[in-house]
């Protein structure tokens, strides 16, 4: 398949977010003979403006989705965490390319309304939703036009070297991981 992955590949931190899912989905879809063209949604946005800011670049990343989207014609297009990126983009690739299946994947628990606002806005245009929390704060983001699926938080082999897994001997008994909520 062709793909188009727009996530947030944080190509502005130099490096420092090699082992991000972004960089995961995109090396294991290659990885299974598939061609991906990542848009770093973010830092695409800091370029669309002299002032450097995502928020007021938004509006040209979206345009360039567009123009990618129309030399591309992916097969697929896949976004991660692009909460800047309008719902509009995504109903026009639907209305010019109903073949193009999109997707989505989250890997932050659901439980902010305001922080995943813009999963609802996407939500009508989506084909399948993925996400690491499941149960009814995912399910919440089912449509009759979309399916919604729980994933666990992604590995990769090139990225995730050790193997903890083979150690018998512990310095801690428990490490909790997670927020406050």
């Amino acid at each position: 398949m062709k793909i188009l992955h727009i996530a947030n590949f944080g190509f502005n931190k130099q490096g420092a977010h090699f082992y991000c899912t972004d960089r995961k989905i995109s090396a294991g879809l290659i990885e299974n003979g598939h061609f991906v063209y990542d848009f770093s949604f973010r830092d695409m946005a800091r370029m669309g403006t002299i002032f450097k800011t995502k928020k007021l670049g938004a509006g040209w990343a979206n345009k360039e989705i567009l123009k990618i989207i129309e030399n591309l014609e992916p097969d697929l297009v896949l976004i991660g965490h692009s909460d800047l990126m309008s719902p509009l983009v995504l109903k026009e690739i639907k209305q010019r390319y109903p073949q193009t299946k999109i997707a989505f994947w989250y890997v932050d628990w659901l439980c902010d309304k305001k922080k995943s606002q813009f999963i609802f806005n996407f939500s009508p245009y989506v084909d399948a939703l993925f996400c690491t929390t499941g149960g009814e704060l995912l399910q919440q983001f089912k449509t009759i036009t979309n399916k919604v699926a729980y994933i666990p938080n992604m590995v990769n082999r090139t990225i995730e070297s050790l193997k903890q897994f083979n150690c018998t001997d512990f310095k801690n008994d428990f490490v909790f991981f997670g927020t406050f909520d």
